[in-house]
């Protein structure tokens, strides 16, 4: 299957990495609840200076982690000032390409794929 933005995609080395096969499953913070299209903007659309960045395609999400303390403690503090909504949801291997890369082991990048309908999976919480 064709992941969204694949076009652009093609143009970078590399890009993506090996899939990590298995379900995990994950939260994307964003700013709307429910969550919207805008939640699902990856950095290249919104900052296009990033256009050339194989993660930049992709989705930043976190491993779901067991409280709301927690999730917290994983973002990044101007990141979570701007962004006060977690959307969480299961990828699963039919989505599209998810990895971990970096020394944050709960951050995944994850380009899904084309056509899926991402927000209806969606659980969205506060922080």
């Amino acid at each position: 299957m064709k992941l969204k933005y694949q076009d652009k995609i093609n143009e970078i080395d590399n890009c993506p990495l090996a899939n990590e096969r298995g379900s995990v499953k994950v939260i994307r913070v964003g700013k709307s609840n429910p969550a919207t299209n805008e939640d699902l903007k990856p950095h290249a659309i919104l900052f296009p200076k990033y256009k050339d960045l194989c993660q930049a395609w992709g989705l930043s999400v976190f491993k779901y982690p067991t409280t709301s303390d927690d999730i917290k403690n994983i973002l990044p503090r101007k990141l979570s000032e701007r962004f006060d909504k977690t959307h969480v949801f299961t990828i699963t291997d039919s989505m599209g390409v998810k990895y971990q890369i970096g020394d944050n082991q709960s951050h995944y990048t994850f380009f899904p794929n084309e056509g899926i309908d991402l927000l209806s999976t969606f659980v969205t919480n506060n922080l």
